[in-house]
């Protein structure tokens, strides 16, 4: 136990009462010797952990579920699960820093990562549950994102919540899966969104509208809140939410700036999604200061790496743009891209118009309008932006091959992906392939089968010389 917990960046002599709330959590959780065995071989594998702000950022992770499962314990009354939530975080963090009796967590995303395969590789059980309820499993099924919510709260494995909080910026089943654990468990719900339904030809004032509404729900939410949890939290604080973040804001666009300028990977990509997902974990205030100084500390690490010209791949390894959520729980696919000497770099939420890798946000005194900053990014985009996003995007790059996941739990990005692949081939001269995953579920990955597709599409990629 105490190896593991040295491999997620605790200190012995530091974080004495941080290692007994691990154990106790672990003991709640299920969480066998065996599975804390598993736990280590798992890390050190997949995650680079020599770098100490790798080591820091799965001890990040493991504070979050461990703070989570023993919340209860710790006098939260107030906790609220958020789902495909784009925005909710600096809301969050705002609620959470006026009081500690508030906890705000993605549990989906946490326990993706601490119960997938990089970590104790419990998921299966976990998602087992959902489908024992309502949510349904095989290839023409529910994303296995929203059964991780599901399933962990049939479980009793983290606590009930007292408030649930989903968006439609991206999915329509997860706010019908929140809708469903509303009337089942009596627990208050808020959705916000905006209107998805665009034209090819609308102009800027149809955006302009559609961020309108999307402030306009995101102040009702807070408006709920409000009512619902008790605490009274206002527009400065909001802006003060937004200045507060700004150095973990800059250390990620750093980290972003060093990996696209790189012509070799400092760092797997299995580490991809990790890294950003950090952000979300900035919805408790208390996180804040050990999130910044991790960023920062991971920055540094590669910056050295950077400056003495280490790749994780020889420098002329081809270069593929993997489109589509990179697994949020199961590295395999990644690392096996790499073993076969070919480098990757990812897509999760990370384009913008351009191939810029953040928003551009005018000036405004709407905090609200600033939140919806987001709602440029690749995955909320029209069909038609996102293909010239990504467009720009590999051209930026100079990307040798696009490697075109199509995540099969959700019908939105499988329809789309299957009418850009080509397309995007066209258009730069590159080879394109369509892999059928499961982005957030690991029993669909078949390895000989990803390994076959893989090593005849690096054919593909070396015979256009």
């Amino acid at each position: 136990m105490d190896e593991l917990l040295k491999l997620c960046g605790y200190e012995e002599l530091e974080d004495k009462e941080d290692i007994q709330r691990a154990k106790r959590a672990f003991h709640k959780l299920g969480v066998t010797d065996e599975d804390v065995e598993r736990a280590k071989r798992n890390i050190r594998k997949y995650y680079d952990v020599e770098l100490e702000g790798i080591r820091k950022m799965l001890g990040i992770y493991l504070r979050d579920g461990v703070n989570l499962v023993l919340a209860r314990e710790d006098g939260r009354t107030n906790i609220v699960y958020a789902i495909m939530a784009e925005g909710f975080d600096l809301i969050a963090s705002a609620f959470t820093s006026k009081s500690e009796e508030v906890y705000v967590s993605w549990p989906e995303s946490t326990f993706e990562i601490l119960f997938g395969p990089t970590f104790f590789d419990k998921q299966h059980e976990v998602l087992e549950a959902a489908e024992a309820r309502w949510l349904k499993e095989g290839i023409v099924s529910h994303c296995a994102n929203v059964k991780m919510l599901a399933g962990l709260v049939a479980l009793d494995l983290i606590p009930r919540p007292d408030l649930l909080i989903v968006s439609g910026f991206l999915c329509d089943v997860a706010p019908k899966t929140v809708d469903l654990m509303h009337e089942f468990y009596d627990v208050p719900m808020y959705y916000f969104g905006t209107c998805l339904d665009r034209e090819e030809d609308e102009g800027p004032e149809a955006e302009k509208e559609r961020v309108a509404l999307a402030a306009n729900q995101m102040e009702e939410l807070v408006k709920n809140m409000v009512e619902v949890i008790g605490i009274e939290v206002t527009e400065e604080d909001l802006w003060k939410q937004i200045e507060a973040k700004k150095d973990l804001k800059n250390n990620m666009a750093q980290i972003h700036g060093l990996l696209d300028n790189s012509k070799k990977p400092l760092i797997s990509a299995t580490h991809g999604s990790v890294i950003f997902l950090l952000q979300r974990l900035a919805a408790n205030w208390s996180n804040v200061p050990r999130l910044i100084d991790t960023t920062s500390i991971i920055y540094n690490e590669l910056k050295e790496r950077y400056d003495k010209g280490y790749g994780v791949v020889e420098e002329d390894a081809p270069l593929i743009l993997a489109l589509n959520p990179v697994s949020f729980t199961d590295p395999r696919l990644e690392y096996m891209i790499e073993q076969l000497g070919m480098a990757v770099t990812t897509e999760i939420d990370l384009f913008f118009p351009d191939g810029r890798r953040a928003p551009e946000v005018e000036e405004t005194d709407n905090v609200y309008v600033k939140l919806c900053a987001f709602l440029q990014d690749s995955k909320t985009r029209k069909l038609a932006d996102r293909f010239n996003i990504f467009k720009e995007s590999a051209k930026k790059l100079k990307v040798d091959g696009i490697l075109c996941r199509g995540h099969v739990g959700c019908r939105t990005i499988y329809g789309d992906i299957m009418v850009m692949k080509d397309a995007l081939g066209k258009e730069l001269g590159v080879p394109t392939m369509l892999l059928e995953v499961e982005s957030f579920d690991p029993r669909f990955y078949n390895h000989e089968v990803f390994k076959r597709r893989m090593e005849m599409f690096k054919m593909m990629i070396e015979s256009q010389g």
